[in-house]
Order: structure tokens, then sequence, then C-alpha cells
């Protein structure tokens, strides 16, 4: 315990969380990502098992699933119930899942990790006497296994449940039973922020602050921990994200990413180059086409045409560029349709080996990052990119998303297609992303 005591940071938030643990049937830790709220958990339950009474011997740790419960509250990034106990744990199983067996004055106690993201996952440990538990990431879990765990502890003489919260949609239906809890004293509630982080050094908080615009929605919930309803528009197109002039020459070099639509969609591509410096990426050129709803319709194209098209767009770019080459043409992930890239490269005598398929990250992490990089002034556009703008300015979030905790961009199928612009972009700052934070690491490097 001496060593853990040595790394380990002990704020008041936490210190109060400790000590008021015991005192409660609910310890609620609510707060953003990296706040700390997790370790206070962990060591909570930490010193119930450590101090409970012989008879009780088993304990519960409910994650979303078994791995992030394990890694969350068994590990907790080296601050878990595992470096707790130190020499007094040894993980094991228990009835055939995955646990840790701890050693303490009172006798063995059994830590054992499950998930709760089904309907059926409190089936695994139905009927079980339960002393107590972590539920980490309530708000996840599915509500079998939140009625499940209050069905556990009721023969119990002095039971707790540590549930740990991401801040979410204040409208869900997990705040009243939080409310209902406060009302009859049976929860201990703590609100943590980025800053109640104990492993994190000041300078390490201020670089996170730093990457996300303090206007939005990510900074709220991730760095101030508060409960937001994403139902606005999402990104804040700004004065200087808008360039009147550009050399072709201020560039490193440059990608072109292509968001191909079918059927009545529309397609989209992009030139996006690297500024010197790495100071950041701008959109110089863009394409975009609405196709038609019948094929007889002379506006309809089939992918030969946008293979075609998109092959007239790279030489195109290269003539803007001085005679520069892409670096890659992105396009989305389709054999077929890079089968007609191919072959239209091959006719047009350009390099089809250009051709990769998009890097996709999550679209929740894509408006991240996209959010960031706008703020900061490391995404701009061409003024002529007027359709590419257009798409940013009218971006919204989904609500039907958000009301399930989940903030993600609306994908809007209406005559202006489906936000095909907002991908290629987001494809194409995923390639650089590396380069984007170059300049932010030590040394210059990464």
């Amino acid at each position: 315990m001496s060593e853990f005591s040595e790394r380990l940071k002990i704020n008041e938030k936490i210190s109060n969380c400790i000590l008021n643990s015991s005192k409660y049937l609910y310890s609620w830790y609510e707060g953003s990502a990296q706040c700390g709220k997790s370790v206070a958990a962990a060591i909570s339950l930490s010193l119930i098992i450590e101090n409970s009474s012989k008879e009780d011997k088993l304990f519960l740790a409910l994650g979303y699933t078994n791995t992030s419960a394990k890694n969350n509250i068994f590990d907790c990034g080296g601050f878990g119930v595992k470096s707790y106990f130190g020499s007094k744990c040894k993980s094991g199983k228990y009835e055939g899942a995955d646990c840790l067996k701890i050693k303490t004055r009172t006798g063995m106690k059994y830590l054992v990790a499950f998930g709760t993201s089904t309907k059926t996952s409190n089936n695994a440990w139905h009927g079980w006497r339960v002393s107590g538990a972590i539920f980490d990431e309530i708000d996840r879990a599915c509500q079998s296994s939140i009625d499940e765990i209050m069905q556990r502890i009721t023969a119990v003489k002095d039971p707790h449940v540590i549930i740990t919260q991401n801040p979410n949609d204040p409208n869900l239906p997990i705040y009243s039973w939080l409310e209902d809890l406060q009302e009859k004293k049976l929860v201990y509630y703590e609100h943590f922020t980025l800053d109640d982080n104990p492993g994190l050094n000041e300078n390490k908080i201020k670089e996170i602050k730093e990457r996300y615009d303090p206007e939005s929605i990510f900074f709220k919930r991730f760095v101030l921990g508060e409960r937001i309803v994403a139902d606005n528009l999402i990104y804040n197109i700004r004065d200087y994200n808008i360039i009147e002039t550009f050399d072709p020459n201020d560039y490193i070099n440059y990608i072109i990413v292509c968001d191909q639509g079918e059927t009545v969609s529309s397609s989209a591509f992009i030139l996006m180059a690297l500024r010197k410096n790495f100071l950041g990426v701008d959109i110089l050129k863009n394409y975009k086409h609405r196709n038609a709803d019948k094929p007889n319709n002379p506006a309809f194209k089939f992918a030969k045409d946008y293979a075609d098209d998109l092959a007239l767009f790279c030489f195109d770019c290269i003539e803007l560029m001085n005679g520069v080459f892409p670096s890659f043409v992105y396009i989305d992930r389709s054999e077929s349709f890079y089968r007609e890239c191919v072959s239209s490269f091959q006719k047009k005598i350009l390099n089809y080996s250009l051709l990769k398929y998009a890097i996709k990250k999550d679209i929740a992490e894509r408006v991240k990052e996209g959010i960031n990089l706008l703020y900061r002034g490391k995404l701009r556009f061409y003024k002529e990119c007027v359709d590419v703008i257009t798409d940013f300015k009218s971006a919204q979030f989904d609500p039907k998303e958000s009301n399930k905790g989940i903030i993600t961009r609306l994908k809007v199928y209406n005559s202006a297609g489906h936000g095909d612009n907002l991908d290629a972009v987001e494809y194409g700052f995923s390639h650089y992303i590396k380069e984007l934070f170059r300049v932010e690491l030590k040394g210059g490097e990464f």
C-alpha cells in the first residue's frame, strides 16, 4: 500500500469520496473523461472490501463490457484495485468468470468482472449474494442489470454500491433515479472535472484543454463535465477559417479525397493541402454533384462517370498546384468503385497506385477533431469552396442519438445530399492528424 500511496496524489475530491463511500448505500461520481472519478471509485471499493466483515465475500466490478470493467476497475491506469492490494491480490476465476482474489484480514474476497451491455447480462450473476459493487459508466448499462444489483444487495447488512458516470443528456431516466436517491439521502454525490485528475500535472491538463474549442459541446462535456444536450449546430466557422487567396508554394504536400455517392446521393471531391511548418490544412478546391433519382435522367451518373470525374479533378488539382502530384487519392471503401477508378486513371495515364481507401474513424471522434481544428485555425477553406463551407456551417448534431447519450453528426438526406463534403474533409484531416499535432509535441517530434 505504501508504494501505491507514493504514486497517487490524493486531492480533496478523491479524499471526500474515500471518506464518505462507506457511509452511504450509493456513492455516485460523475464527471468528464480523464477526471479521476474512476480512481476515486476503485480506491473507495478497495477500502470497502478491505474493511468488510467475514460474511461479506463477493463483490462485483460491472462495466459496459467485461473488458472495460477490468480496464477501468481492476487496472485503472495503475491506480485500480490490483495496485491497491498489490501482492495480496491475484487474478483468477469465480464460477467461470474473471475475478480478483483478494486476501484480507477477514478472509478471502472475490471481485468478479461482468459486462452490462445487454438485457440478459445480469443472468450471469442472478441470485448471487453481493456485498458491494462498482458500476462503471452506469448510464450505458441496461436497466435489467441496474435492477438486479438493487435486488442482490437487499440481503446484505451493510452493502455499498459505487457508481461512475460520464455526463450525459440531463433528460435521461438515470438522473431521475439519482434525484430520488438524493431526496432519500441514500447517495453521496461528487462531480469531477479534468482539473481533478490526480495523475496529470498542471501543464498536461493545460495542454489537453487547449485542444478544445472552449465554446464547444465537447469542452463542456469532456473538460468541465457538464450535462449537455447535443441539439444545435456543430461547427463554428470563424473569419480566420476562410482564406481569400493562397500560394501553392506555401504547402508541403496535398491529398485528394473522394466521398462517392450512390443512387440519389451526392458525391464530393476535395483538395486538402498541408501548410508549411505543419500549421494546418487548407481546402483549396472542391467538386460536388447531386445525383438524379432515375438512370434515364441526364443528371444521373454511374460509378464509371464519377471515376472519370475524379481523374479529371486530379488533373485540375495538379495544374492548380504548379504540376505537383497529390500524395494520395482517397476514396470511400468500395471495390467496384475502386476498379472503375483504376480503369479511368489508366485511360488518362494517371498513376492509379495513388488510390487508397479513406481512413474512417468513428464519426463522433471526427466531429470532435474537426471542432478543435477549426477553433485553433488548423482547418481553413478557400473562399471559393462554397459547397464545403455551406456543409460545415449547416452541420447539426443528431438529436435522436443525443437522447441515447451519444454525440454524433446528423446524416441529412435532402436536396443537399447527406454531408458528403463533411465526410471527405474529415477523412482528409484523419490522414494528416499526426502532422497537425507535430509542432505541439516536445522537440517538434511525434
